[in-house]
């Protein structure tokens, strides 16, 4: 039987076939290898990291290790990343049953003993873990790379990583490292942006992971220029002058990286006042001229190319110590003066800049101890003797770090004023040329502050927002102030030179005050008797519930105006402002001093009850108008008192002297009667007064 074979349309489509199922499985078969390798080198990386961790435990490193650098302990597996650190390499090779890293370190933190970082490679993939979270990627492949480019300047360059004269531009590549040797390659260092050395011969060269190097980049010798600022400014000595005696004539020269401008540069110099700094842009024009003395941070302004340093005196010397490169954060505050509200004296919070060096990628900052950093976008308000911290990272981990304690500005009245302890003073001795400050909050304005302070000659004054004197006036050792409209902040101080001053206390009067119109006894037709008192209350401005009571009752009465208020009686008032804060104070009617006293109108005319006083002290008791042509009968001592009356324009309408008793008509327009002894400095008593029927 003859077999019929396949045709070629049939081996076409079975060709076909098997080319579509090899598109769509091998690209699978390979990815599920690629994943058996990656989770081969995972597990193998794991394991070697508990295996290490288990050798740290077991045999606790104390006798060890004796690799340390920044606190940290560093494991190296391999020499090419030797130069991580300046001391010797410790080669920890834990026993595992899977392959062994063939690459990498490990850096353990020295409290904890717990790895805090770890760099891994191993069966083609590399294995990166910071602070349990890890990265699995494959490892560079074989890479040569580029040539690295060399510049040399005859005058040293600021630049973000330091000062050089030597700028290098290597393989971006991540993973290359590039190195310099200025020993005919005897030593290579990696190139971290500092070479200032004179050399004759400078050998550069790139090196990938994968241990690939490029072509060796060699310079013959450049000698620094005659008038560089010279090593001695950058050498982080800066107890050693750099620069000789030189006039403005001859200026010394350094060059800045174009990543420097925006940043900060430090400048030690010689003492006084004649130290010259310029920064000059490409074509050498002048774009910044300053003067100063023994120190300065300057920031690098735009354009600029190079800057010089001399001294202004002709013929003196002069000497840069130090350039240091400012990369840490710079902070920056307006400084919180205290402040008077109107719950109290309080010290305001002080606004926070940061100015993170520009290669910072991750700004953050923290107040106080507190691990939790912040990531900074805007001013913060730091509390008086709070310490921020700020924190700058670049792109390749680098951290820098400053710190600023919020402190009370050196003008400012001390916190001694507003601690309501008024026995302790607190505010050294100054003169009026040394004011000290304290800021008003608008919500005071029109309210009143005690001050207690010592001596007859402390000095106030109120200024507005344009520093402009509103009030000035002198007090003695207390005084009530009602700050005046527009008050922005107010000074203190001793108007009388050199001689001591003191604050003691400042406290916000927001309790209510009251005014009288003290009540006189009045002469009427029924009798004698006491006009009560006419008592307003003033409430502080933010009091929303304005109450009184008279005596010791509880019922509060709500305030609309003034309140009669008997003799011997006590009237409180309370304000309550909207958070609920109660303020009280009250008042007790007395007599006035110059008032004729109850016992000239007891009806017991046997007791003396007028004090001393002579005519140059009137007691006096006011008339109703239905008294005016009736008579009146008066009980005195001796021979010498004197009866006056006077109407409601206090003029003088009768004036008479009697013996030790009379009857008197009052006379028309009488307002008030006055008694008094016309023999000055002896007694004079009015013991009874009486309405004749």
């Amino acid at each position: 039987m003859k077999t019929k074979g396949f045709t070629l349309f049939e081996l076409l489509a079975v060709i076909i076939i098997v080319a579509l199922l090899s598109i769509i499985v091998f690209p699978m078969l390979i990815k599920v290898i690629e994943k058996s390798q990656r989770n081969a080198a995972q597990v193998s990386a794991q394991n070697y990291l508990d295996a290490l961790e288990s050798k740290m435990i077991r045999e606790s490193f104390s006798k060890n290790i004796n690799l340390k650098e920044n606190n940290k302990y560093y494991l190296i597996a391999d020499s090419f990343f030797s130069d991580e650190t300046s001391s010797e390499v410790l080669n920890i090779k834990p026993d595992i049953k899977k392959a062994y890293p063939e690459d990498g370190y490990v850096m353990i933190d020295e409290k904890s003993l717990q790895i805090s970082y770890a760099y891994l490679a191993i069966n083609g993939y590399e294995f990166e873990c910071k602070k349990n979270v890890c990265e699995f990627r494959q490892k560079y492949g074989i890479y040569t790379p580029t040539d690295p480019e060399v510049t040399i300047s005859p005058y040293p360059i600021i630049s973000d990583l330091g000062i050089t004269r030597v700028t290098i531009k290597s393989d971006p590549k991540k993973g290359v490292k590039t190195y310099y040797s200025i020993d005919l390659g005897n030593n290579w260092l990696e190139y971290k942006g500092i070479i200032t050395e004179n050399f004759t011969k400078l050998m550069v060269k790139s090196v990938s992971r994968s241990k690939l190097e490029s072509n060796i980049v060699i310079q013959n010798n450049v000698s620094i220029a005659s008038d560089a600022i010279t090593s001695g400014a950058y050498d982080e000595n800066n107890a050693t002058s750099n620069a000789s005696t030189f006039t403005d004539t001859l200026l010394r020269k350094i060059y800045i990286s174009e990543n420097m401008i925006g940043q900060n540069i430090s400048l030690t110099m010689t003492s006084g006042g004649a130290n010259n700094i310029r920064f000059y842009n490409k074509d050498n024009g002048l774009i910044f001229n300053n003067t100063y003395g023994s120190s300065v941070t300057i920031t690098i302004p735009d354009n600029a190319y190079y800057m010089t340093y001399a001294i202004i005196r002709g013929g003196l010397s002069s000497y840069l110590y130090e350039i240091k490169v400012r990369d840490e954060p710079v902070i920056s505050s307006v400084l919180g003066y205290p402040l008077i509200d109107e719950n109290g004296v309080f010290v305001q919070s002080t606004e926070v800049t940061i100015n993170y060096f520009q290669t910072s990628i991750t700004k953050l900052y923290k107040i106080g101890t507190e691990d939790n950093w912040i990531p900074y976008t805007d001013a913060v308000k730091l509390d008086y003797g709070k310490t921020l911290t700020a924190k700058g990272i670049d792109s390749t981990g680098k951290e820098v770090t400053s710190s600023f304690t919020a402190t009370l500005p050196s003008d400012a009245i001390t916190s001694g004023a507003y601690d309501n302890n008024g026995s302790s003073y607190n505010v050294s001795t100054f003169t009026d040329t040394l004011l000290r400050k304290i800021y008003i909050s608008e919500n005071m304005i029109g309210n009143r502050i005690l001050l207690t302070m010592s001596g007859g000659a402390n000095n106030v004054r109120f200024y507005d927002k344009n520093n402009v004197s509103i009030f000035n006036s002198n007090y003695t050792t207390s005084s009530t102030i009602t700050i005046p409209a527009n008050a922005y902040y107010m000074t203190y101080a001793t108007i009388r030179g050199g001689q001591a001053s003191y604050l003691y206390e400042i406290k916000v009067r927001d309790e209510p005050t009251m005014s009288t119109i003290i009540g006189y006894p009045i002469i009427d037709q029924s009798g004698i008797f006491v006009q009560p008192t006419d008592v307003t209350v003033s409430y502080f401005q933010t009091s929303i519930t304005k109450l009184y009571k008279i005596g010791t009752e509880d019922n509060w009465i709500p305030y609309t105006d003034a309140v009669k208020l008997d003799y011997g009686k006590t009237l409180t008032a309370k304000g309550i402002n909207n958070s609920g804060k109660e303020v009280v104070s009250s008042v007790t009617t007395t007599f006035p001093g110059d008032a004729i006293t109850t016992g000239a109108y007891d009806g017991n005319n046997g007791t003396a009850n007028a004090s001393t006083f002579t005519d140059t002290l009137l007691r006096k008791i006011y008339i109703s108008e239905n008294m005016i042509g009736r008579k009146i009968s008066l009980t005195m001592t001796g021979g010498a008192n004197n009866i006056r009356f006077y109407n409601k324009d206090n003029g003088l309408i009768f004036n008479s002297n009697y013996g030790s008793s009379v009857t008197i008509t009052i006379p028309n327009n009488a307002y008030y009667m006055t008694y008094a002894t016309i023999r000055g400095g002896q007694s004079s008593y009015l013991y009874e007064i009486r309405i004749v029927p």
